[in-house]
């Protein structure tokens, strides 16, 4: 195994162990703090004095992002070493498709580091704050925003590298298979919101699971 393809199987094994970190916070952590669903998120009222109060769960929840693009730039290069013989102008592609995503999360994350200044500036000017709040609210991931760019991309580098392996004979089919479902609710997305939702499940699954054969072959 050399080093590309083991940075790659810990890159996917750290992605499905974030994904799985999201949904306990959902489901079993911010539904304690007064979130019962995603709408709450954009109010600043409730968001500003939360990350205040819980400088570490806000972290995971508003700049995991910088961590999470990290696994993913990771294990984007491995598969590209792993499998580029095989179908070198689909994985050209797929990799760009690859670095657009870990950029966009990427700048997703460092928008959701500024936070924790607003949330120090709350207290002594609430309007300025909350102005801002909305505004980085608007460009992160409402719609069209940077977050919504980044699943896109990354929809298609899944579709496209477990396409890819599936051709090659690469990995279990029902893998692959299972990174173009993944892949294909990150790209529907765009238009179909709760798709996102979905391709946390899915996401997760695919990428212990991916994690576990680059790191056993």
């Amino acid at each position: 195994m050399n080093a590309s393809q083991k940075a790659a199987g810990i890159g996917a094994l750290l992605q499905g162990a974030s994904f799985v970190i999201v949904l306990i916070l959902i489901f079993a952590v911010l539904p304690g703090f007064g979130f019962q669903g995603p709408n709450e998120f954009a109010d600043p009222a409730k968001v500003l004095p939360f990350i205040a109060s819980q400088p570490l769960l806000a972290f995971r929840l508003f700049s995991g992002d910088i961590l999470f693009a990290v696994f993913l730039i990771l294990t984007v290069m491995g598969l590209y070493e792993r499998l580029q013989t095989h179908s070198p102008a689909l994985m050209r592609l797929a990799t760009a498709a690859g670095l657009i995503a870990t950029a966009f999360i990427l700048a997703n994350g460092s928008i959701g580091a500024s936070l924790f200044q607003l949330a120090r500036l709350y207290p002594q000017n609430r309007e300025t704050a909350e102005t801002v709040f909305v505004t980085l609210t608007l460009v992160s991931s409402n719609g069209a925003g940077i977050l919504t760019g980044g699943i896109f991309a990354y929809g298609w580098w899944a579709v496209l590298v477990s396409w890819v392996a599936l051709r090659a004979g690469t990995f279990p089919k029902v893998l692959n298979y299972l990174g173009m479902l993944f892949g294909v609710a990150g790209i529907g997305a765009i238009l179909i919101q709760p798709l996102g939702f979905l391709g946390v499940f899915v996401g997760m699954v695919w990428c212990l699971w991916l994690g576990v054969a680059l790191l056993r072959v």
